[in-house]
């Protein structure tokens, strides 16, 4: 007897994909579009060349086979944002979403869009991400490796690797820092047409700073005359 059954979409080997293993950390667990903090997810920029079907996977690392019996998967999700510019979307309006999944406690959460083409200065985004904040690791299983060759990106950290796939790439964003150790998420995307699919640049993030002050019983209030 068997109380679960699944269904496998397999794609051929030319079909354009990109996978990149990355992780929530610190501030980067930016929680779901509920919460401001969803800016300091990671995000992605991808460019297209024409319209077409994207799917988009996240997965979690599974759950290790002597984990506590009330161990679960976090609650994980993810979006794709119409894009301004090369830069880190920082607020978003209900006609910026171009699609989200639904947030679920599943290993893999998928969602297919129907995208239209974008410009080189104007890419979609796409952020994937935890429900809450903050959210601590699952208990994970050992991490898998892949078959591709890699190769150190251009411009990027020590350990930015991309790794080549047919007529697309695939690519690992902040490796994990030790051989064997699993990454928090891993996002693969496939579409019908050659596309590009690449973390933010450090060079285009937004620079940042901020004063603290406050309001007396001075304070003028608006400039209204």
């Amino acid at each position: 007897t068997f109380d679960s059954a699944f269904a496998c979409r397999l794609f051929p080997e030319k079909v354009p994909r990109a996978i990149v293993a990355d992780r929530w950390e610190g501030e980067s667990a930016g929680g779901c579009l509920n919460f401001a903090s969803w800016r300091h997810n990671p995000q992605y920029l991808l460019n297209l060349s024409r319209d077409c079907r994207v799917l988009f996977v996240l997965s979690q690392p599974p759950l290790e086979a002597d984990a506590d019996a009330d161990a679960k998967y976090r609650a994980i999700g993810l979006c794709a944002l119409r894009g301004d510019s090369r830069r880190r979307r920082l607020t978003v309006q209900r006609e910026d979403v171009l699609g989200k999944s639904s947030i679920s406690s599943t290993r893999d959460i998928t969602l297919a869009l129907d995208l239209p083409r974008t410009t080189s200065s104007r890419p979609h985004v796409v952020v994937p991400y935890t429900f809450d904040p903050g959210t601590s690791c699952a208990a994970r299983g050992p991490a898998t490796k892949s078959r591709a060759t890699s190769n150190t990106r251009p411009g990027g950290s020590p350990d930015a690797q991309i790794r080549c796939c047919p007529l697309g790439f695939q690519i690992s964003h902040r490796a994990p820092s030790r051989p064997g150790e699993a990454s928090d998420f891993v996002l693969s995307v496939f579409t019908d047409a050659p596309f590009k699919f690449q973390p933010l640049r450090e060079e285009d993030e937004w620079h940042h700073a901020s004063l603290a002050g406050e309001w007396t019983a001075k304070s003028g209030g608006c400039p209204n005359p």
